[in-house]
């Protein structure tokens, strides 16, 4: 049964994908399955026994708790950051067609802005260009160049791949909680 659980539950980790520009309710919602999966093994009581030592008690005088690394805990999903490399293709490939760079675009045209997501993931300045770009390219030549994507000179996705999982490598290791 436990053995069972573990399968599911890696599982569900693994492909489970939860974009952060989503809703509440729908990230509620693409949780169900991992809340389904998890309330039913909940043991009762969950309690250690641990020997008490010096530093224990002077944490306790000092009102302190005292955490341990997310890199040292047993169990590997406590602190894991998993990358699922075929979804982030399809994601990728799905980001340059030419009706989701248009529908990009016309909500550059209507709001004057990027969408709040690019804001999290570009600099300033990067999406200060987007915006001119979006705003003050010819419509025709912007048509001319949605129509003509394939044929266009871009970054090959593999290579766009590279950068996107060394760039989520480098935060990972620059996260404190890591170390």
């Amino acid at each position: 049964m436990k053995r069972n659980f573990n399968i599911k539950y890696q599982q569900l980790l693994e492909t489970t994908l939860i974009p952060n520009d989503f809703s509440d309710e729908m990230k509620k919602s693409l949780m169900k399955p991992i809340t389904d999966c998890i309330h039913p093994n909940i043991p009762q009581k969950l309690f250690r026994f641990r020997r008490c030592n010096n530093c224990n008690i002077e944490d306790f005088r000092k009102d302190i708790i005292t955490v341990v690394k997310p890199s040292l805990f047993s169990d590997k999903y406590d602190s894991l950051v998993y990358i699922n490399k075929k979804a982030m293709i399809k994601l990728l490939k799905k980001s340059i067609e030419p009706s989701t760079l248009s529908s990009f675009i016309l909500y550059i045209q209507h709001h004057g802005d990027v969408p709040p997501i690019c804001k999290l993931i570009y600099n300033q300045g990067f999406c200060n260009e987007l915006v001119k770009n979006a705003l003050n390219t010819d419509k025709s030549l912007m048509e001319y160049m949605l129509s003509n994507l394939s044929t266009l000179n871009t970054l090959p996705l593999k290579d766009i791949l590279k950068i996107s999982m060394q760039f989520t490598t480098n935060i990972i290791h620059s996260n404190d909680l890591q170390k």
